[in-house]
């Protein structure tokens, strides 16, 4: 069954999915839609979409278990998430990014990583900093997620994010980031990059 709501107004459209703002009970909330793929057979396109859409939903619950700030999934249909509003600034539109943000990711990724969550996008675009002075984090948007225990994705979670962070906020989320067998994992993903970049 796919939610229907009077009133949604579209905050964003992505690749996938469009996320609309609803008035759920009173509350605002955001309903995350997977849209259908023309060019994939109906059948087969159907499955993915209430596949990943599961899988969305077990990953911010997973996350919300491990201690991440997550928003709160309030209903789940076969194509659609239904989760609470997170109000805030999204971290990529900050002119900075202070240590203790860094500080911040860091513990992020190593509490999804202990709980084997990998992101898959993890990356300032998709965390939102709240507008008070504790400029506490929002993590959003599993779409590209999984649950892994391998240590070449989880690498790849902190390369994004170092890759997308400057260059103090950077060093700062690394010396923090808990697993250095993982910081080394990411370290020979480097290399194998650079060493690919400079053989073309």
């Amino acid at each position: 069954m796919v939610l229907l709501f009077m009133s949604s107004i579209l905050l964003s459209r992505a690749t996938e999915s469009d996320c609309f703002l609803e008035n759920f009970c009173g509350l605002k909330a955001v309903r995350k839609f997977r849209r259908p793929k023309k060019y994939r057979q109906s059948e087969l396109d159907n499955k993915l979409r209430e596949q990943r859409t599961k899988v969305e939903a077990t990953l911010l619950h997973k996350a919300k278990v491990a201690g991440v700030n997550t928003p709160i999934l309030l209903r789940v249909s076969r194509y659609e998430l239904l989760m609470s509003f997170a109000d805030g600034r999204q971290l990529s539109k900050q002119k900075s990014i202070s240590n203790s943000t860094a500080k911040q990711l860091a513990q992020i990724a190593s509490s999804l990583h202990s709980h084997n969550i990998v992101h898959g996008d993890f990356t300032p675009a998709n965390f939102l900093i709240d507008k008070n002075a504790r400029g506490n984090l929002t993590l959003f948007d599993f779409g590209l997620g999984f649950i892994s225990q391998d240590d070449e994705s989880k690498a790849t979670d902190l390369l994004l994010m170092k890759k997308s962070l400057p260059q103090p906020a950077a060093k700062t989320f690394l010396s923090s980031y808990k697993n250095k067998k993982i910081i080394r994992k990411m370290e020979e993903i480097e290399k194998r990059g650079r060493y690919v970049s400079e053989r073309q």
